[in-house]
Order: C-alpha cells, then structure tokens, then sequence
C-alpha cells in the first residue's frame, strides 16, 4: 500500500468517526425533549427562591421551576407555550394553613361557637382573615356567623377552614364559585370527628381520605355565597370520589385565590399536577370574570 493510500484510508476514517459522532450527538435525548415551559406567576416550595415565572411539565409531571431564560438555557429541547397556567392542583402537598394564634387567625373548637361581631373585629382594616373550624359542629358556628355578616362590611379577605366531610356537590359548587378546595391528610380529634353514616365503611382502598380543608376566599369582599356553600357544605354527605375523579372534578385556584396566605408554596419539581392553561395573564384578568374563563384541560395525570 502506497504512502499516500495510506493517508486516505486514515483521513476517510477519521471523518467518518467525526460523522458517526455527529449523528449519535443528534440522535441523543436533549433534557427538554418532549417537555413544554409555560409562564405561571407561582409560589414554590424553596424557601430560597419562594416565586418563579415559569414552570416546565412533561407527561403531567413538574420538571423544574424558575426564570424563563434559566429553564430556555437549562432544557434546550422544551417547546415554550406564551399562554399562562391558571391553576394547579396537588392535593398531597399543598399546605396553605396558618398556624394557630396567627394574627388574622380565629379557632373555633370542636364544640364553640363564634359571632359574627368576631370576625369583623379580627379583620380591621381590611386585614385578611381565616376561620379554622374543627369539626362540622364548630364549621356550622363559623358559617352562621358569615352568614350573619353584612354584605356590604369593611372586612378583609375572609376564608374558612372547615375540617370534616366533603360531599360532591359542595366540591361542585365551590368550583362553580371559583373557590379554592384543599384536601388534607389531617386527622381530627377524637371529640372532632364527625358521627358514622351509613355506608361510610365501605373502602376499596382508592378513595381520597374523607377530612379535608376548605379554603373559602370571597372576591372583593363578597361574603353572600358563603352561605349557599356553607349549608351545601352540612347537608350534604361525605365525599367518596376516586382520585383521578377528584383530580377532575376539584378545582384549586391556591396560588392565586390565597395570594399572601400562601406562604409555603404550591408548585415542586416531580409532582404530578392538573394544569389548565389560558390565554391571557389571569393577574390581569378581574376577579369576578374568572369563573366564565374556560381554559384547555392540559394534563390530569393523578398519582
């Protein structure tokens, strides 16, 4: 073999190693593939960086949270949506509960009562506040008292925290009204619980667990639906949806209907989560429009 063959043979080697190089880089999985990175005005569960503006999700699953430029950068294969992610929903995980003896905070126990001179002296100067009632006794206290509340008076966002049953038709009606609905694995006192019905006893192992929270926050104030959803709430039964049921029937709004209440965060990497997604900045959007916004069912996968 001549010098110069020689050469050849091993130039032509060398790029056709290049080449092969070339396709398996191209052929490799890029960290974005088949992810897309939505803007989302969200809270976070890092305590160091407590908000983000964009989220990335493939398959129903969180991959990471951050600034648009940084998960651009960071997941080169993701597709990017402009639209916004209005709600999301992780009803293992989400916690926007205060601490007892907060400032803002009424307990109600088990078997108290309370007024609704109460709850307007504890929201003065339009400071938000929350009733945490334990147990349906002390959650029909709380809602007689709202009840008892003028439509028209100077009060701060008002919430409850009721623990008990959950029926349907009030997961049905709080989702029509645009109120945030949170399960919770909280288990009640003893003296809490609320009597056995029948048919409660049957479990096939699926179902959500019956103690929940309710987080209702009226919109600019209005305090006349708490009523409606306060007595759906006592006449009806427990609930007993499946949760990929739940999932899709229950609607959460807690990034945005709690606001500063919030302080833990709803949104991690790897929880799975029902997104719906809309067309515009829900932030500019009037509060009292939101419940006719209809957004595109983006995932539903349940875990």
């Amino acid at each position: 073999m001549t010098p110069l063959l020689s050469r050849l043979i091993f130039a032509a080697a060398i790029a056709a190693s290049a080449a092969c190089g070339r396709m398996e880089q191209s052929a490799r999985a890029r960290p974005g593939d088949g992810a897309t990175i939505f803007q989302s005005t969200i809270l976070t569960m890092d305590p160091r960086r407590p908000s983000a503006e964009a989220v990335i999700v493939k398959d129903g699953v969180i991959v990471d949270v951050g600034g648009i430029d940084d998960l651009v950068q960071a997941y080169p294969g993701a597709a990017f949506d402009e639209r916004f992610l209005r709600r999301t929903l992780m009803p293992a995980f989400v916690d926007v509960r205060l601490p007892p003896n907060s400032p803002g905070v009424i307990d109600v126990p088990c078997q108290g009562a309370i007024l609704a001179e109460e709850i307007a002296a504890g929201s003065t100067n339009g400071r938000p506040i929350r009733v945490v009632a334990s147990g349906q006794v002390a959650l029909a206290a709380a809602i007689e008292a709202v009840r008892r509340i003028p439509a028209k008076a100077a009060i701060g966002r008002l919430s409850i925290e009721g623990r008990g049953t959950v029926s349907p038709e009030t997961v049905e009606l709080l989702t029509a009204l645009n109120v945030a609905l949170i399960l919770s694995d909280e288990v009640l006192p003893d003296a809490c619980d609320p009597p056995p019905r029948s048919g409660d006893g049957e479990n096939n192992g699926a179902m959500f667990p019956i103690s929940g929270v309710i987080a209702i926050a009226p919109a600019e104030g209005d305090n006349r639906f708490l009523a409606a959803a306060g007595k759906r709430l006592l006449d009806s039964g427990p609930l007993r949806l499946a949760p990929q049921e739940a999932l899709e029937a229950i609607t959460t709004d807690a990034a945005f209907a709690l606001g500063e209440e919030a302080s833990r965060g709803v949104i991690a990497p790897g929880r799975r989560a029902t997104f719906a997604v809309l067309d515009r900045n829900p932030l500019a959007t009037p509060a009292e429009t939101w419940a006719a916004i209809s957004g595109e069912a983006f995932s539903t996968a349940a875990q």
